[in-house]
């Protein structure tokens, strides 16, 4: 995942929200991975 962003009513693209790069593996059994936290928050 280079961006995320989320789509406006008529499903164009709003702005970039997140950037990131790194190592995740999605599987059918796996299919979710925390890429961070929101700012200011700890995990």
């Amino acid at each position: 995942m280079h961006r995320a962003f989320f789509l406006d009513e008529n499903y164009r693209p709003e702005s970039s929200f997140i950037e990131w790069s790194g190592n995740a593996i999605l599987t059918g059994g796996d299919p979710e991975a925390v890429s961070g936290s929101a700012p200011g928050k700890q995990e």
